[in-house]
C-alpha cells in the first residue's frame, strides 16, 4: 500500500528571491517512522529534510532532521524553514511568540517575531562547548587552499560545538575568504581531527557584519547558509573579539560563492557562569509544494 505524504521546500535566510538555503519540510504526519522519513529525504535529496509534528493548540514541536544519509541530532536551517512552513500552512493565528523544540539535541527555545514584510524565526542553540584550538595554522591553510598569511593570527582557529561542531577559521579578508577550495578529503580529515564536522571560515566586512563560508566535507557541498555553524561563529567572537560584552547582534552574508545569496543574524549571550548561549535569526521563503507517494514498509 502507498501513503500520499505532503512535502515543501522552503529557503531559510534568503536574502534575495532566488537566494537561501533550501530545506525540505513535511509537517503533520507524527505515525511516519524513521526508515520512511530517511526515504523521503533520499528522494527530496536536499542537503537535510525535517519532519514536524505537533499537538493541538501546543508550543511544542517535535522536529527530526535528515539528510540523504542519516539522522541528525540538530540543524540550523531547516528548524528556520519547518517554522515558516508551519505559520503559513498550519498554525493558526496569534502565531507570535516562545515555542519549544523537542529534538534527538533535546529541548530548545524558538521565538516566532512579527516583521514588516512577515515573520522571522529565532533559534536558540546549545551552550557552547569549546572543544579545542587548532595550533597547526599552515596545516589549515593548505587543507583549504589559502596561504598561512590568509588567516589572521590575531585570533584563533578553534573548534566550537553547539548542536554539530564547527572548526572556526577567522580569514583576513573577503578576496583569500573567496580562495577557499572545498578539498573534501582534507576537509575530513581536518574536522576528524578536531572532533567536528564542519569548517566555518569568516572575515569581518565592517563592525558587526561578518562574511562567512561553510564548508563542509559530506559530498564535497558548501552550505549557502548554516544556521550552526553561524552559530558557533557567534559563540566564538563574544569569547574571542568581543571578551568586554554581555550580548553581541551581528548580520552575517553568506551563499554568493553558490549564488544562493543568504544573510543572518546571529546573537549571542553570556549567561550564569560565564555560559556564551548563541542564536541565530531569520526568515525563509517557500519555493516548492508537492506531494510523493510513499510505500507503507
Amino acid at each position: 500500500m502507498e501513503e500520499i505524504v505532503k512535502f515543501y521546500v522552503a529557503n531559510s535566510f534568503a536574502r534575495t528571491g532566488w537566494g537561501g538555503n533550501p530545506a525540505g519540510v513535511v509537517a503533520g504526519y507524527p505515525h511516519l517512522d524513521a526508515d520512511v522519513m530517511q526515504y523521503i529525504a533520499r528522494q527530496l535529496n536536499l542537503v537535510e529534510t525535517v519532519f514536524a509534528s505537533w499537538q493541538e493548540n501546543s508550543r511544542e514541536v517535535q522536529l527530526r532532521y535528515f539528510t540523504p544519509e542519516k539522522e541528525l541530532a540538530m540543524a540550523g536551517h531547516p528548524t528556520i524553514a519547518a517554522f515558516i512552513t508551519l505559520i503559513q500552512k498550519y498554525f493558526r493565528e496569534p502565531v507570535e511568540g516562545e515555542y519549544t523544540i523537542i529534538t534527538k539535541g533535546g529541548r530548545q527555545p524558538v521565538g516566532v517575531i512579527k516583521t514588516g514584510t512577515g515573520y522571522a524565526v529565532r533559534m536558540e542553540q546549545k551552550a557552547a562547548r569549546f572543544v579545542n584550538e587548532e595550533k597547526n595554522a599552515r596545516k589549515v591553510a593548505a587543507t583549504l587552499g589559502i596561504q598561512v598569511q590568509d588567516i589572521n593570527d590575531d585570533l584563533p582557529i578553534e573548534a566550537v560545538d553547539t548542536g554539530l561542531g564547527h572548526l572556526i577559521v577567522p580569514v583576513t579578508s573577503l578576496e583569500a575568504l573567496n580562495r577557499i577550495e572545498r578539498r573534501v578529503a582534507e576537509l575530513a580529515e581536518l574536522c576528524r581531527e578536531n572532533g567536528i564536522r564542519e569548517v566555518q571560515a569568516y572575515t569581518f566586512l565592517e563592525p558587526n557584519k561578518v562574511y562567512t563560508r561553510n564548508i563542509c566535507p559530506k559530498q564535497g557541498l558548501e552550505d549557502p547558509a548554516c544556521g550552526m555553524g553561524n552559530g558557533a561563529l557567534g559563540a566564538y567572537l563574544l569569547k574571542n573579539y568581543y571578551k568586554n560584552a554581555d550580548n553581541i547582534t551581528l548580520e552575517a552574508l553568506q551563499g554568493d560563492i553558490v549564488s544562493l545569496p543568504s544573510e543572518i543574524t546571529i546573537l549571542a549571550e553570556r549567561r550564569n557562569e560565564g555560559a556564551i548561549v548563541p542564536s541565530v535569526q531569520g526568515s525563509a521563503r517557500l519555493v516548492i509544494e508537492g506531494s510523493m507517494n510513499v510505500a507503507k514498509m
